[in-house]
C-alpha cells in the first residue's frame, strides 16, 4: 500500500513538474543596439527611433536554455509596417542544443514621421528526448516592434510684428530696418512635428558680428514630439549698411539645417526747421525738412541788403 501511494505521489509530482516546465519559455532573449543591451521576456515591446531616411538596427540574440533540442525551420515573420525588416543569422533549418544561440538582425528605416508598428515572430520546434516517448512542442519567439521618427521644422517670429512665419531650410529671416546702436530681435523656433523624441546637438552662428545668439541652451537637448526649442537672435548694428549671417542647427541624425539672417542698419532720422529771414532780417517763416543724416543749417546771406 505504501508503495502504491509513493507511486501516485511521484506521478503527481511529475505532472506538476512537467506543467511548470511547459510554462517556462526555453529561451533567454537579449536585444542590443549601439549603446544599450537588455534581456527581455518573450512578448515584449521593443522601441525604435530614427529620422526619416535614416535607420536603427537592433540585434536579437536568442539563447536556448532548455534541456532538449530546438529546430528553427523557417525565416522570421513580420506582420505590420514594411518599415521593419528581420534577417536570420544563418539559413534554416537551424538546430540548437542547450546553450546555443540564434541571431536575428532587426532594422527600422522609417519612410514617414508618423510612426510604425509590426509583430515579429520566429517559430521553433522543441524536442525533449528525456521523456518516453520524446516530447515535441511548437512555440515561437514573439516581439512587438514600435518605431517612431522625429521630424523638425523651423519658423521665426519678429518682435516687431509677432507673426509666426514658416522658415524653409536655406530660407532667410529678414530683420526690419534697425537704427544703429539699437536692437531688433527674432525668435527662431525648432519644432518637432514627428512621432518620437529628437535631439538637437549643436547650434552655431557665423557671419556678421551684429547678430548674436542669446541664451544658447546646454547642448545636446532632447525635444519630445510636439515640443519646440526657441532660439533668440539679436541684431544690434553699429554702422550704417547691410549685415548678413547664418545660423546652423545640427541633430543627432540627418543633415543639419541652415537659415540665413539679413539686416539693414540705418542712421537716425532728424527733423529740423529752416528759418529764412524776410527783407527786414527779423521776421521768419518755417520750412521743414528731414533725412537719414543730420544736416548742417545754413545762415542767410544779408551782405547786399540795406537797412534803415
Amino acid at each position: 500500500m505504501r508503495s502504491l501511494f509513493a507511486g501516485r505521489a511521484a506521478l503527481l509530482l511529475g505532472i506538476f513538474a512537467g506543467w511548470g516546465s511547459a510554462q517556462t519559455f526555453p529561451f533567454q532573449l537579449r536585444v542590443s543596439s549601439t549603446n544599450n543591451t537588455a534581456v527581455v521576456p518573450n512578448g515584449s515591446s521593443i522601441g525604435f527611433s530614427s529620422s526619416v531616411g535614416q535607420s536603427q538596427a537592433v540585434r536579437l540574440t536568442a539563447t536556448y536554455t532548455g534541456f532538449g533540442k530546438v529546430t528553427v525551420s523557417q525565416t522570421p515573420q513580420l506582420f505590420g509596417s514594411a518599415d521593419f525588416t528581420a534577417t536570420l543569422g544563418g539559413a534554416p533549418p537551424i538546430t540548437l542544443n542547450s546553450g546555443d544561440s540564434v541571431i536575428v538582425d532587426l532594422l527600422y528605416k522609417p519612410t514617414t514621421a508618423t510612426g510604425a508598428n509590426a509583430q515579429f515572430s520566429l517559430p521553433f520546434t522543441e524536442t525533449i528526448s528525456a521523456t518516453s516517448p520524446p516530447t515535441v512542442s511548437q512555440n515561437q519567439i514573439s516581439l512587438n516592434l514600435q518605431g517612431t521618427a522625429p521630424s523638425f521644422v523651423l519658423s521665426y517670429i519678429l518682435q516687431s510684428d509677432l507673426n509666426v512665419v514658416p522658415l524653409q531650410p536655406g530660407g532667410t529671416v529678414p530683420f526690419p530696418d534697425t537704427l544703429i546702436n539699437t536692437t531688433s530681435q527674432a525668435n527662431v523656433n525648432v519644432t518637432n512635428v514627428g512621432s518620437g523624441t529628437g535631439q538637437i546637438t549643436d547650434v552655431t552662428l557665423t557671419g556678421s558680428g551684429a547678430f548674436k545668439l542669446v541664451g544658447k541652451p546646454l547642448l545636446p537637448v532632447s525635444v519630445a514630439a510636439g515640443q519646440q526649442l526657441q532660439l533668440l537672435i539679436r541684431y544690434q548694428p553699429l554702422v550704417v549698411g547691410s549685415d548678413s549671417a547664418q545660423v546652423q542647427i545640427s541633430f543627432n541624425s540627418g543633415s543639419p539645417v541652415t537659415a540665413n539672417l539679413q539686416g539693414n542698419a540705418v542712421s537716425p532720422v532728424f527733423s529740423y526747421n529752416l528759418i529764412q529771414a524776410d527783407q527786414t532780417g527779423y521776421a521768419a517763416r518755417p520750412h521743414f525738412a528731414s533725412g537719414y543724416k543730420c544736416g548742417r543749417q545754413e545762415q542767410p546771406d544779408h551782405s547786399g541788403e540795406e537797412h534803415g
